[in-house]
């Protein structure tokens, strides 16, 4: 019975261990200011969404804390509304690359920040009608990760 229950608490130490803070950094650029974007961070192991995040109209940038681990792959997902266009209700827009996380922390990092631009990261996302031709996310205005 001893055995079992340190070889449980083992399991428990060595679980947590591999869990690490991460963030997302979600900005939205100009073009989409006018509507509510929602981003979903998705396993492409379990196929589980791990955070969701909301950009609601008239903001830029918004970040969610989560729990992930090293070598941990993730999809984005991201809807917006209200649709453009009947027939886009309820799609959603897959991001155009994985984002895979390091092996192992670097030393004296503390978390982990995956930035994305909501619209120039998504594949086959339509122009808002009111957009321009210049449309880009601006990380000005976003404040550093405080010390963890």
């Amino acid at each position: 019975m001893r055995k079992m229950v340190i070889a449980i608490i083992c399991w428990f130490i060595v679980t947590n261990a591999s869990a690490v803070s991460c963030f997302l950094t979600m900005l939205k650029d100009n073009c989409w200011q006018d509507y509510d974007v929602t981003v979903n961070a998705v396993d492409t192991k379990t196929h589980q969404t791990v955070t969701q995040i909301v950009i609601p109209k008239g903001k830029s940038w918004a970040r969610q804390a989560f729990v992930c681990s090293a070598s941990q792959i993730f999809e984005f997902q991201a809807t917006f509304s209200p649709v453009i266009w009947a027939d886009q209700k309820d799609r959603v827009y897959s991001s155009q690359r994985y984002w895979q996380l390091p092996a192992a922390l670097s030393k004296g990092t503390a978390a982990w920040n995956i930035v994305m631009c909501y619209g120039q990261d998504f594949a086959n996302l339509p122009l808002p009608p009111t957009a321009t031709s210049h449309c880009a996310c601006d990380a000005s205005q976003v404040p550093a990760i405080p010390p963890q």
